[in-house]
């Protein structure tokens, strides 16, 4: 966390087009407020807040490489702002303000805008999680909590114990799990390239949107879901890319019951439904259609409603 410093004075104005920035990219199309975004949000206005001696000022860290690309407010426990430049975002720098918060800061909550499905997905991968609690902020913008989860803790509100959100720490174990469980199958032959299929899965699971949850068996990652988050398709639908069980737990209904636990969670989210795709020789399609999925008119699509 070497590139992370204390904010300074002279970094007011870099955190003001920050918080500009990512206020207008992120959250005006929820809102479509053009008084508010394109007029009573300014740079100098934001900037002023974070004058010398401010509690704004004092409670801010930076992510600067040379360049100040990112920043992070916190009082308490509580993380108040996370921001990256929208040109930065995706490599790494957000999800190193988050641990630095909580690592060094001993933060361990959060308010998220309820709409944004996107930056929930990034805190989710990270180790925080829903915790149920909503709050409206001026008495209008649904604000929900999220809290950091201890290494022995569930997401709330998921049946299963051992069901997981998992971040970027589980890519190896994630890697490893789909080469074991597909590298004999003659469509995977590419997989014996160990280094091309780390890069396969990391590209899915830190794409825009994903979220990857994982099945634990005596502390053993035993079943996987990558996949994202895509509003398409006449609403807002879970996607997964790629979903396994382990070759050692197998046939024993754990396929069907992580996929259970994965469309609570999902419904849980607002989520229409889940999709796939999958080519009907496959011995997964049998699994699928034996779980409730339906064919669609898209080539080898599957989809199944949580409405």
């Amino acid at each position: 966390m070497e590139n992370i410093r204390a904010a300074l004075p002279a970094d007011a104005s870099r955190i003001a087009e920050l918080i500009v920035t990512n206020y207008r990219v992120n959250f005006y199309k929820f809102f479509r407020n053009d008084e508010f975004y394109f007029k009573e949000l300014n740079v100098v206005g934001t900037a002023a807040e974070y004058c010398e001696g401010s509690e704004a000022l004092n409670n801010t860290y930076v992510y600067d490489d040379g360049v100040v690309k990112g920043m992070i407010r916190i009082k308490g426990d509580e993380i108040e702002k996370l921001y990256v430049e929208p040109q930065f975002q995706s490599g790494g720098i957000g999800g190193e303000l988050l641990r630095f918060a909580v690592s060094e800061k001993k933060a361990s909550f959060l308010w998220a805008l309820q709409y944004n499905e996107r930056g929930i997905s990034f805190y989710e991968r990270n180790g925080f999680a829903l915790t149920g609690e909503k709050m409206l902020e001026d008495d209008w913008i649904p604000l929900l909590k999220m809290k950091k989860l201890e290494n022995d803790e569930r997401p709330a509100d998921i049946s299963g114990e051992k069901f997981i959100v998992l971040d970027r720490s589980y890519l190896p174990e994630m890697a490893e799990l789909y080469k074991t469980t597909f590298s004999g199958e003659p469509w995977n032959d590419d997989w014996s390239d160990a280094d091309q299929l780390r890069a396969y899965i990391k590209d899915l699971a830190c794409s825009e949107n994903s979220l990857c949850y994982g099945l634990l068996e005596d502390g053993k990652l035993a079943a996987v879901s990558i996949g994202n988050i895509r509003h398409w398709w006449e609403g807002t639908n879970y996607n997964i890319d790629e979903f396994c069980v382990s070759p050692e737990f197998q046939g024993k209904g754990i396929g069907s019951r992580f996929m259970k636990m994965i469309e609570e969670e999902a419904a849980r989210r607002g989520v229409r439904g889940i999709f796939l795709q999958t080519d009907s020789d496959k011995p997964s399609y049998t699994f699928y259609k034996k779980n409730g999925f339906t064919d669609l008119e898209l080539h080898v699509s599957l989809f199944k409603s949580l409405k």
